[in-house]
Parts: structure tokens; sequence; C-alpha cells
């Protein structure tokens, strides 16, 4: 909760101040630049501490029960608090350096991401390659782990004096984050609204075409039309701004696609005592696909509700078009950016497929093979355009960027979660009156179940009918979910003149 939440609940305290205009006002006031950081900071903080000492008397419930010793509870509350204290900070220098809450959003995702997740990553592959010597006397190991919060907890073995001792590169990096916020506060208070990726682009742009007269001008994407045709709305979409024009979306595939297809290699090439599941093609596809997700959740959500804010929504609604048509040009001019994010998913289940599915050790089966592939291209192609318009919905309906980020973020993840916690909470459910096979259908509501079984080749577990195919599944999953996505796609549609107007 802490790491999903507590970033989009922090990253617009200060970007919020630089839309409206108002971080003038606060540099007017007697507050210096260190005491605007650290109000803001703890101001933000509030909520999320809130909820953890919503969970105390659970802990204190535990202890009582004689679930966990007085030191295991002392040591949960302080990393969690550490957690709080750093993901906090992370999210507000990504608040002080960038000039909108939608840039500081992705930012501070796809930082905390990195920041996380790469260098255990790192580790790993070092690991796996032979490039770290067991007993050497430094210590790559915890150099790249203590700054995880639940390392930590882990490496304390349960005495709170070793939990304070090994929080020194957390501690550290608190500062260094709230360090950071303080000269961005500064130095990025007057910036005028720019795109940086947008701007990044067109300098390369210019670059590559100085390039280009030594190799004759060739022009391997020709420019569409530069007017706009029966479709203005989508033309402006896609040939005007960054995320639609396709020679900036393959610099964006190409920056996704290579990392992913070294570090499919990696996995490939280094396979000793394979068992028949490659954890690090997992793994990485679940961090792609989280990261796909959330990218294109947050541009849809973004895509009616930018209009309100630039007010330029009443423009488009005096034109000729009806509202119908402008949310379809609207989505029609995501479908680009979805596929770019599906092409490194489609490498990563390729490759995965070829492992475990065709190498010896693997599940060789032909029907796993099948069930595998048709499970794989039924996530790309039901499950992106799912989160595309449930997120464009809930755009519809809001009035700022922030509440529709937060509001399409905490829809995707409940409905991905919830079933999930449900389904834990279920395992103190009296059988006799329940039953396990309406367990394993509603496992299906959250659309992780079929994925996460299909990664593990468990999808013929599934025995509800007493059927054990992993067909049964796979249809009834994709079949409700593509249910959902037409009747989400029709609830828009039939309903956009009330939202757009309303």
């Amino acid at each position: 909760g802490i790491g999903l939440f507590l970033p989009g609940m922090m990253c617009g305290r200060i970007t919020q101040e630089k839309e409206r205009d108002s971080l003038v006002l606060l540099f007017l006031t007697d507050l210096r630049p260190w005491s605007i950081v650290l109000e803001k900071y703890l101001g933000g903080l509030v909520p999320m501490l809130s909820f953890l000492l919503l969970a105390m008397p659970i802990a204190a419930l535990a202890y009582a029960f004689g679930g966990m010793a007085s030191g295991d509870l002392a040591n949960g509350l302080y990393v969690l608090l550490l957690g709080v204290l750093q993901v906090g900070a992370l999210a507000l220098m990504f608040s002080a350096w960038c000039r909108t809450t939608v840039s500081a959003f992705l930012c501070t995702y796809v930082g905390g991401a990195a920041f996380y997740g790469l260098p255990p990553l790192v580790y790993e592959i070092a690991n796996d390659m032979g490039a770290i010597r067991p007993n050497s006397g430094f210590s790559l190991e915890a150099l790249l782990h203590l700054h995880l919060p639940p390392v930590v907890y882990v490496k304390a073995n349960g005495r709170f004096a070793d939990v304070v001792g090994h929080s020194g590169v957390i501690l550290l990096s608190i500062v260094l984050f709230l360090t950071l916020a303080r000269i961005g506060l500064v130095r990025r208070a007057f910036t005028p609204p720019s795109n940086f990726f947008l701007r990044s682009f067109r300098r390369l742009d210019g670059w590559m075409h100085r390039a280009n007269r030594l190799t004759g001008g060739t022009i391997v994407l020709q420019p569409g039309s530069q007017l706009p045709d029966a479709e203005p709305i989508a033309w402006r979409e896609l040939s005007r701004k960054g995320l639609g024009q396709p020679q900036y979306l393959v610099r964006i595939l190409l920056a996704l696609e290579i990392p992913v297809v070294l570090l499919c290699l990696i996995g490939a090439l280094k396979l000793d005592g394979y068992s028949g599941q490659s954890e690090l093609h997992s793994m990485l596809a679940a961090i792609v696909g989280t990261l796909a997700v959330l990218a294109l959740s947050v541009q849809a959500a973004n895509a009616v509700v930018s209009e309100r804010v630039q007010q330029t929504l009443e423009l488009l609604l005096t034109t000729p078009l009806t509202a119908r048509e402008i949310v379809l040009q609207k989505a029609r001019a995501l479908r680009r950016f979805m596929w770019v994010l599906a092409i490194p998913l489609l490498t990563i289940f390729g490759t995965e497929c070829w492992i475990e599915h065709g190498r010896p050790g693997g599940f060789s089966k032909p029907d796993l093979t099948v069930v595998y592939i048709v499970c794989s291209l039924l996530t790309l192609t039901i499950y992106l355009p799912l989160v595309s318009w449930l997120s464009l919905w809930i755009g519809l309906k809001m009035r700022t960027r922030f509440k529709a980020i937060m509001a399409a973020l905490a829809a995707v993840v409940g409905w991905a979660v919830g079933p999930i916690v449900i389904l834990v909470l279920s395992e103190r459910w009296p059988r006799p009156y329940l039953g396990y096979h309406w367990i394993e259908w509603f496992a299906l509501l959250s659309p992780l179940t079929v994925v996460g079984a299909n990664e593990f080749s468990e999808l013929h577990q599934f025995r509800a009918l007493g059927v054990g195919s992993a067909w049964l599944p796979v249809a009834v999953n994709f079949a409700f979910y593509g249910l959902a996505l037409f009747a989400i796609r029709h609830r828009v549609l039939s309903r956009a003149e009330r939202y757009l107007r309303g």
C-alpha cells in the first residue's frame, strides 16, 4: 500500500502549487525554502501515517494472541515508518523538479521502480554470471539491498538495535531526497510550461536531420498529412503530440525493447539447474507489465481531463463533431501508444515460451504451449484496451488531472488486487457452506489470477466443473473481461454527451 498509493498522494504536493501559480505566493511569505519543503513533506505524510495508526490495534491484537514477539512488533512499525519517510521523500523530490502533476506522477513511479528494483536486479544478474566472489570482504549484496526497508527487517533477526543499525542507508537516502527537493524547489519554481521529452525529441530530430545529410537524406518513416482530414482530433493527437508521432514512438519503443531483449538473452543463456520455470522472465514480465498498465492508465485518464484543465474542451464542443466522435478519436490516438507498450511484453512472452516449452527440462507438451501462447495474446488484446477504456471513462468524470490519475490507479489496482485479498480472507470461512469450487471461480475475477497461473503453467489445476482442462479458466476469464470491455466502451460512448458537457 505504501509503494502503490503514497507516491500518487505525494507527487502533487508542489506541482499543484506550480499549476495554480500559487508557489510565488509562498516565496513572498517569511517561509524559507527548507520550511516549505519540510512542511509539504510532513503534511503529505499525515494520511499514510494515519493508516499506520489504524494498523497498530490489529498488530497489538496479534501480539496479545501470541502471534508475534514484542521485538517483531516494534521492528515492523519502525520499518514501515522508514518506508513511508523514504517513499514520501522520493515523491516530493520529483514533485519539486517536475512542472506538472502528470509528469511528477510518471517520474515518481518509474524512478521509484528503478531506485528499488535495479540494484537487486543488477546483483542477481551479476551473481548468475559469476561476477561476484562469494568470499570477498566487500559486501556488494548489502550495498545493493539495504536501501529496501523489508531487507532491513529481515537482516535484523528480530533485534531492534540491529534494525536501527542497518537503516543508515535508508536514512541517508531520505536526507538526500529532501536536499534535492530543496534544490529543485528554487531552481524549478518558475520554469515555463514545456514538455521535457518532446523538447528532447525535437533536439534529437535536429541532430538526426543534420547527420542524415551524410546518407543522402534517406527517410524511413514518411510524415503523414500535414492537414486534418475527416478526424481532426485524432490528427492533432497523432501528429502534434509527442506520444502520437511515429518517430517518437519508435524511439520510446527502442528505449524499452533494447533492455528487454538484453535481459531476455541473459535469462536464456544462464539456465544452469533449469527446472522448467524461468523466474527472471516471469519477474521481467511482471515489472514491464506493471509499468505498461501504469503508463497507459495515466495517459488514458489524462486524455480528456487535460482539455478541461487547458480550457480547450469548450472549443471542441463548438465543432460539428458529436461527443461520441470526440471520444472515439481520443481513444484511437491511444492505440499507437498501447501497442508500443505491448511489443516488449510480446518479446518476453515469446522468449519465455521458447525456454519453458521448447527446451529440455521445460513443459514440452504441445497443448500447454498453445495455451500459453493464446493466453498471453489474449492478455494483451483484452487487458490493455480494458485498462485504456476504464481509465478514459474515469477521466471523463473528473475535473482535475490529479483526481483522474489517482481514481484510475485506484480502480485498476482495486480490480486486480481486491478479489485476491477477499480470497485470502476466505481461508477462514466455513468450507461446508461455500465449497472450494466457488473460491476457484471467484479467483478469476482478478485479472492477475489467470496471468499468474499461465506464467507458472498451473491453469490445469482449476477443477471447478470437474474438468482439469487449462482451456476452461482461459475461456471463462477472457469471456468475462471481453464482455466487461464491451460494456465499458458502450457506456462511455452512449453517455459521452453527458460526460463532456457535464
